[in-house]
């Protein structure tokens, strides 16, 4: 129960913190691979680089409000400290959250937010481009 507390208490600390620091970008290069696609309140674990993921969302009158867990994913004990994020996603748009090796977290929030759509994004990839007649 003390470790639980604790957690709880570091994780908020480092949320304030790591808000700041962590570069979101809202509009990425590339596609997600593996994208697959999450209900609300629906639980998910996407493991990117050497970061571990883990969350679920509600819809809600902004879009996705998506609560984000990240730790090492080698830390199985979650013996080191972990990050709690709380980001709004809106409808139609996606953000991707910077993970090592150049990767990144995808998220997508679907038109409505009935849906959201996790991934691993490739940042070291060129852009694709499309041909328009």
């Amino acid at each position: 129960m003390i470790r639980s507390v604790a957690l709880a208490t570091l994780s908020i600390a480092l949320f304030a913190g790591a808000a700041g620091a962590a570069e979101i970008v809202t509009n990425g290069a590339a596609d997600a691979t593996g994208s697959h696609p999450i209900r609300p309140i629906e639980a998910f674990v996407e493991v990117v680089g050497q970061d571990r993921f883990a969350g679920y969302f509600v819809t809600d009158e902004h879009g996705c409000a998506v609560t984000l867990v990240r730790a090492a994913a080698s830390d199985e004990a979650l013996a080191h400290p972990i990050a709690r994020m709380a980001l709004i996603v809106q409808p139609s748009g996606r953000i991707d959250i910077p993970s090592s090796g150049g990767q990144a977290l995808r998220i997508a929030c679907a038109s409505g937010a009935g849906e959201m759509r996790i991934g691993t994004l490739d940042r070291n990839l060129p852009p694709r481009r499309t041909l328009i007649d």
